[in-house]
């Protein structure tokens, strides 16, 4: 049947197959869109590939006849079932033939309000586009929100969590394919490329045919992402026999065959940085309350009590009463940690631990305390559309004995990483703004900790604790806390008061008491400082200090240096004209010595902070970031993120190496090696365990490899890596080994030059010449160079196959190893029998005959060249004399002419 057809600049495509169930909604749907399609001057044609499904050809036949009334429509009924392809491909034949362009819809894909003409307005923003793919909840790469937790949301909430994050997105993202259940493609790419492949039979994988087929050209798939339709997902494929994913993959097999470059150029697209800002948007997705997700990662927290974790406590608490009804937050530990700080206590908190992998970014995520690594700084980093760090203070920075990982290279990288940074104390924050003067912070801001004496005090009061416990002297094992010096001012001074210390512990001739922090609850603390006269907490360096709060909750005076945080303290907290400054520890001491009183109603009360106004600082933060997000700065930060995070990954290889090696060296005592049935005894293991993975430039087996891998045809590293690949290496004399890393391999085989004859000098070698024979001869090589260079023998076993048999290969093989031997400057004597051969061989150091020479260096050089090369001195030669003249040994300087790659290319040609 044919309704009010005539030619169109858009051309609506929709397959049926059965599934009558979808016609009604689907020609709702385009009731709903019929301005729209009239104004970008499309028709719709309806393509029915079951001619004997009555249902299906009765209701098209009526929903057809409404929407014909406003829409143009067409419906085509094949003779025969056809496929999906075939039919397709009637409809793209139409479109070429009438100069249209064409939308290919799914019959269970519906089109939302604006799709269409968002999609054909993309499509001419760049003459190198071939088709278009709006976003969906259930689409693959079109997918919006990209998480799969978004998959299984009903249709108004799939699009709502769309259009959460569709003002965030670039208008177009550029994407290596499109998918075909709602496909715009131009009709430039239909004459010049044609249609969909019936190579592809009922279906799968024949739009990224198309779509590659025209990439071959340099045409782009694209998605438009103000563009939306819900997908409710292969069903009419499920109808047909033979399952889709064993169609999927019979197909995937042509589609690979004819394009290599696809699998790359997806994986590619999966791992860049724009597919990781975009998965973090969706972050920014309301949940059906209507909260945002927030993470407050408490990774760095332990099972133990100090200032820091007493921070994140008290804030995160305030901040789950006080926007608990806001967001759905989360804390991120432990459940031990979790459990032992109590969080279970607190309202509206749900814990995440480190282990799970929660497939959901969070929209903002924020670490109280700063980073320690750049896998803390990661971590954080992707976790979260905003992402950042509260600063406590720069002390591991400044005091250089606790900057071992250097903390300016990884709190720079948390400034390029995160895009919010917060600071306990304005102090604190200009402290941090020197360090870094050339970042400017964009989210920037001061959550000042709780100056609210109340905030501090304990439920309740123990009253049977006497106050007359003297001095409490406050401070941990850290040398700015300056605890013991301060202490042997106070056990100096005549008839001081008696001193407990809190923080660490330290002999009992210095002091009453003392208690290691770590291991004590808010509840003995308070024991502590009620029972006290003073506090005295003589710190050099404090991001706040809060045990100035606590001792002013204890209504305890609190000597402190005058440092201007405190000053800080002073202006904010009630009862402040009990903090005492000083000077000098020695003033401190004297002053706590003196036992100042408890001054009652002082004249003045400052206005205080309270927790609740230090979390609705984060809250402000995170609306603020919130409101001036950037896509752009997103994709540029997990692009530093990336590149982060593969560094990450070099160093956590490294630290395989390191340890491996650590292994190996505690296994000296079993004075034995042996790498895959390559065994030697040694010596000793090499001192220089933490030089570079890669054999150095003087290591004597690169020379070999270099030889050999150059008659291979290949660099010497780059044959010295393939030797490593899949191979085991056990450090000890056992037959089993446990798989490495090439990485690591790498590591342990760059040490082989370190080792030595046993006490017979002699080296034995066993190495199987099958398939794998290049890569086990290459083992051989390295170990045969060392023994060689140190004057030993080698004796080298070589079994031409797993049972003795000879092989056509094993001449071949012996002769590359001859060839290599012999280029190398060995001197050797060959016995081969049947089944083994046994070499004997012997490094002629050539080079040796002139480590006594006499003469002027250019006479030595001279005659070196001579010996080596055959020829005068060149100008090359000039840097080997200033080496001389700068008293480089001679024998070098002779080694490494006669190591040089003009000695190996005459020794090769004399071979030939």
């Amino acid at each position: 049947m044919i309704r009010r057809v005539s030619h169109s600049s858009i051309i609506i495509i929709i397959p049926f197959y059965e599934n009558s169930e979808l016609v009604v909604p689907m020609f709702r749907s385009l009731r709903e869109i019929s301005k729209e399609i009239n104004d970008v001057d499309a028709r719709v044609l309806c393509i029915n590939d079951s001619p004997w499904d009555n249902d299906l050809i009765s209701l098209l036949e009526r929903e057809a006849g409404d929407l014909s009334g406003i829409v143009q429509t067409q419906i085509i009924t094949n003779n025969n079932n056809l496929g999906f392809i075939k039919s397709c491909n009637i409809g793209l034949e139409i479109a070429l033939r009438e100069r249209a362009d064409a939308l290919l819809l799914n019959s269970d894909a519906i089109l939302t309000s604006g799709a269409l003409l968002e999609m054909r307005s993309v499509s001419h923003l760049d003459p190198l586009t071939s088709v278009v793919s709006p976003r969906s909840n259930n689409a693959t790469i079109c997918n919006s929100p990209y998480p799969p937790s978004f998959r299984s949301h009903a249709k108004e909430d799939a699009y709502s969590a769309h259009l959460a994050i569709q003002q965030y997105l670039p208008r177009v993202t550029y994407a290596p394919t499109a998918v075909g259940f709602c496909l715009y493609i131009r009709n430039r790419i239909l004459v010049e490329y044609g249609f969909f492949d019936p190579a592809y039979g009922l279906g799968y994988n024949e739009e990224n045919d198309l779509i590659m087929r025209a990439n071959r050209g340099g045409y782009r798939a694209v998605l438009a992402n103000r563009a939306y339709a819900y997908h409710e997902g292969s069903v009419s494929f499920d109808q047909l026999s033979g399952g889709r994913n064993s169609r999927d993959e019979e197909n995937r097999k042509t589609l690979l065959s004819r394009y290599p470059e696809y699998d790359r150029s997806v994986s590619r697209y999966f791992k860049s940085s724009e597919y990781k800002a975009q998965y973090l948007l969706a972050g920014l997705a309301p949940d059906k309350l209507g909260k945002l997700r927030v993470l407050f990662d408490c990774t760095n927290m332990s099972m133990s009590h100090n200032g820091t974790f007493e921070h994140s406590k008290r804030l995160i608490s305030a901040f789950a009463e006080r926007y608990g009804s806001l967001y759905d937050i989360h804390v991120k530990c432990s459940t031990d940690v979790y459990y032992f700080h109590q969080f279970d206590l607190v309202d509206r908190l749900t814990l995440i631990s480190p282990d799970a992998l929660d497939e959901r970014p969070f929209a903002f995520a924020l670490r109280v305390g700063q980073p320690f690594s750049r896998q803390h700084v990661a971590e954080v980093a992707r976790s979260a559309t905003v992402a950042g760090f509260l600063m406590l203070d720069t002390i591991a920075m400044d005091c250089l004995t606790l900057d071992d990982p250097g903390y300016w290279s990884i709190w720079s990288e948390m400034l390029d990483c995160t895009n919010i940074v917060g600071f306990n104390s304005s102090f604190s924050r200009d402290q941090f703004r020197r360090r870094f003067p050339f970042y400017q912070i964009r989210n920037e801001f001061v959550s000042l900790c709780s100056t609210d004496v109340g905030d501090y005090r304990p439920a309740t009061r123990d009253k049977s604790i006497d106050p007359s416990g003297g001095i409490l002297l406050v401070g941990n094992h850290f040398s700015h806390k300056h605890v013991l010096q301060t202490l042997e001012k106070l056990n100096a001074i005549e008839n001081c008061p008696p001193v407990t210390v809190l923080g660490i512990e330290v002999p009992k001739s210095l002091a009453s008491a003392s208690f290691r922090a770590g291991d004590l609850d808010q509840k003995v603390v308070d024991r502590l400082y009620a029972g006290a006269f003073v506090v005295l907490f003589p710190s050099h360096y404090e991001g706040f200090g809060l045990p100035i709060m606590h001792a002013l909750a204890h209504e305890k005076p609190v000597i402190v240096r005058d440092l201007p945080v405190y000053r800080e303290i002073e202006r904010h907290a009630q009862g402040s004209i009990n903090i005492h400054f000083c000077k000098s520890t020695q003033e401190l001491a004297e002053v706590a010595a003196n036992l100042p009183k408890w001054k009652q109603n002082p004249s003045v009360e400052n206005v205080t902070h309270s927790w609740f106004e230090a979390a609705e600082a984060i809250h402000l933060a995170f609306e603020d970031a919130r409101r001036s997000f950037d896509f752009d700065q997103l994709v540029r930060r997990m692009r530093r993120v990336s590149i982060l995070e593969e560094a990450l990954e070099v160093q956590r290889e490294r630290d395989a190496i390191s340890e491996a090696l650590r292994r190996a060296e505690s296994r000296v005592a079993e004075n034995h090696f042996a790498v895959d049935g390559v065994h030697t005894e040694v010596s000793r293991v090499p001192a220089d365990l933490e030089s570079d993975e890669v054999p150095h430039r003087n290591f004597p087996g690169r020379r070999i490899l270099a030889t050999f891998g150059e008659f291979l045809g290949r660099s010497s590293r780059a044959f010295l890596e393939g030797a490593l690949v899949s191979r085991r290496i056990s450090l000890s004399g056992e037959a089993s080994g446990e798989e490495l890393p090439a990485g690591l391999k790498l590591g342990l085989l760059s040490r082989l030059d370190g080792l030595r004859p046993n006490a017979h000098r002699m080296i034995d070698f066993g190495f199987l010449l099958d398939g794998a024979g290049e890569r086990r001869t290459a083992y051989a090589l390295l170990c045969v160079a060392d023994a060689l260079v140190h004057g030993g023998t080698v004796r080298i076993t070589i079994s031409l196959d797993a049972s003795g048999r000879t092989q056509p290969t094993g001449s071949e093989k012996r002769t590359q190893l001859e060839l290599a031997l012999r280029n190398a400057g060995f001197e050797y004597s060959l016995d081969i029998g049947r089944e083994l051969a046994e070499y004997q061989a012997r490094k002629r150091r050539s080079w040796l005959a002139f480590e006594t020479a006499v003469g002027t260096d250019t006479e030595f050089l001279e005659a070196v060249y001579q010996a080596a090369l055959g020829r005068s001195l060149d100008e090359p030669a000039e840097h080997h004399l200033q080496a001389l003249r700068r008293g480089a040994d001679r024998r070098i300087v002779a080694r490494r002419v006669f190591s040089s790659r003009e000695r190996f290319a005459i020794l090769r040609r004399a071979l030939a």
